[in-house]
This record gives structure tokens, sequence and C-alpha cells, in this order.
């Protein structure tokens, strides 16, 4: 809690989320997870080693999305859409990254879902602080907008975080499947001052025959 970023907030955070996995939904293949993720600071070190082809500027003067396209889509399309977004709101594009992930462990319909996870980076000539967050609120809104418009099923894509201070990675996954599932977690590197994670939980109330109704379990249960 003394504002310093380290990996070991991170590694912690995704303890955490093991911790929590007795709690979580899990579908019929005992496999795919009802939504586990983890919001961290924005690594901007990391990043400054890992993507490739871009020159990122000072921290905090750009903003990191993270975006998910639908399964086996066009990807040139969707890209193509966002980078209209972002010009058309005074942005810059400074490239793009495809997330690295591992999709071994994933359950059946997870699998046949999976997006493609891909990461743009942007920035502003002048906007900072808040006014470059309202700004990037905006500009997300606009993207999903326009998605819908020109190419259709915007209930298959979808931007987890746009932001110039924080960075979102989730899925629907189980709560010991997400740092497996991002290698970006598991470098030293990355790194956080804090780690806000969320598992969604599995419901703690039975259906009743009788009635229909549905009844707490006992708290021994919960």
């Amino acid at each position: 809690m003394d504002g310093n970023p380290r990996h070991s907030i991170v590694s912690d955070g995704l303890q955490v989320l093991r911790n929590l996995q007795h709690r979580g939904a899990v579908g019929g293949d005992q496999k795919t997870g009802d939504g586990a993720g983890i919001m961290t600071q924005i690594p901007h070190d990391f990043f400054k080693k890992t993507v490739s082809g871009m020159s990122l500027p000072e921290k905090g003067s750009y903003a990191v999305g993270m975006a998910f396209f639908p399964h086996a889509c066009d990807t040139d399309a969707y890209k193509k859409s966002i980078e209209l977004s972002v010009e058309s709101r005074g942005f810059a594009l400074l490239g793009w990254r495809e997330v690295p992930v591992d999709s071994e462990g994933l359950g059946e319909l997870a699998l046949t879902t999976e997006p493609g996870i891909h990461q743009f980076f942007i920035t502003h000539e002048s906007l900072r602080g808040d006014a470059l967050q309202r700004q990037l609120y905006v500009l997300r809104r606009l993207i999903e907008k326009n998605v819908e418009e020109v190419l259709g099923g915007k209930e298959q894509f979808y931007i987890c975080s746009l932001s110039s201070s924080v960075i979102v990675y989730k899925g629907m996954l189980t709560g010991d499947q997400v740092e497996p599932y991002y290698p970006d977690l598991r470098s030293k590197e990355y790194v956080s001052a804090f780690a806000i994670i969320h598992s969604r939980f599995s419901t703690n109330t039975l259906p009743q025959v009788a009635s229909g109704s549905a009844v707490p379990l006992p708290r021994a249960q919960r």
C-alpha cells in the first residue's frame, strides 16, 4: 500500500483470484468459467520492451485499448473500423499488438467462442490527465457504435479497457486460468502499485421444488 509498483502485487492479486476458485461459476465442462480477470496499472516499462514496430511516448501520455474481436472474424476490418474512430476524435494510432495467450487449459465451450485479443496504443497531441480520460470514454463508446453499425455482431466485440492509466486482462475463465492464459501477467517486468481482481460468483441459492422459489444455502455451505 506504499504506491510503489512491483510484480509481487500482481502475483499476489492473482493468488487471491485462485483462492476464490471455490466460489466461481463453472460450465458443464468444468473448465469454462463465468468470468474472471484482473485490473492493474498500465505496465509502461513492460510494454516499452515488449511492443514492436512503435515507439511509446512517456508514461501517461498514451492509452492502451484491450479489445476482444469476434471468434474467427475479419481482423483487418475490425482494426480499420477502430482506426477510423480513433482518427475522427483527434487521436493518433501508435500501433497494434496481438496479445499472446495460452489456450491449452480452456474448456470446450470457451474454445468455441475464444476471441482474438488485440491491444491498440493511441496518443493525443494535447490531452492529458482527466481531460484525456474523458475523451477516451467518448472514444470507446464511439468505437462500439461504429463497429455495430458497420460490421454488426456487437455482442461478440468488446473493449475491456481503454485508458491511459489502467488495463484489464479478463475472459470467460476460472480464477486459476487467468494467469496461465495470459503470459504477460507472469513477466517480472509487469509491475503495478495495485491489483483489483474479479471472479463472477455462482449463486448461493437452490431451487425449491415444491414452490419454485429459492431458499438460501445454510451458512456452512456458502
